[in-house]
């Protein structure tokens, strides 16, 4: 096998598996609704998720200037940069850092304490998959509008 057979293979590996995804998430969204009479996905607690990965965020990305200052350009990766925020490296990463986790630990608890443990998890997980990448999409989105703006009030 050469390498493109293996990257279309590894591509409808890929697809099976988000169409599959997808099929998991709305049969667990339906029998969750049915069973515990709340919204699965679009509740607080998916506010609470992008609020905490928001702040992690930042404590990250704090951690990331800190350490390039410190160690040099390019000379760190995301481990680097996790471990400089968690060991308290730099005090304002840390506090950032950690006070998103705390409110995303909270979030979690929430879920669970809405449902079970089982369900409560599934749905921190399904919440924090969907939450990232409608994030994502949301800042893609935003950063090619403004470029398309940016390139109609130059003419």
């Amino acid at each position: 096998m050469d390498n493109s057979e293996i990257d279309s293979i590894m591509i409808l590996v890929w697809i099976v598996g988000v169409v599959l995804g997808i099929g998991a998430l709305l049969v667990g969204a339906a029998s969750y609704k049915e069973k515990f009479e709340r919204n699965f996905i679009f509740n607080g607690a998916a506010w609470g998720i992008i609020i905490a990965e928001i702040i992690i965020f930042v404590g990250l990305a704090i951690a990331a200037v800190q350490l390039e200052k410190i160690v040099g350009v390019g000379a760190s990766d995301n481990g680097d940069i996790i471990l400089y925020a968690v060991t308290f490296g730099h005090l304002g990463a840390s506090v950032w850092f950690y006070f998103g986790a705390m409110i995303l630990l909270i979030t979690f608890g929430t879920n669970i304490s809405h449902s079970n443990f089982k369900w409560g998890m599934f749905q921190n997980i399904m919440q924090m998959i969907l939450v990232t990448l409608f994030s994502v999409i949301i800042i893609i989105g935003s950063i090619m509008a403004k470029q398309k703006i940016t390139e109609i009030m130059e003419k």
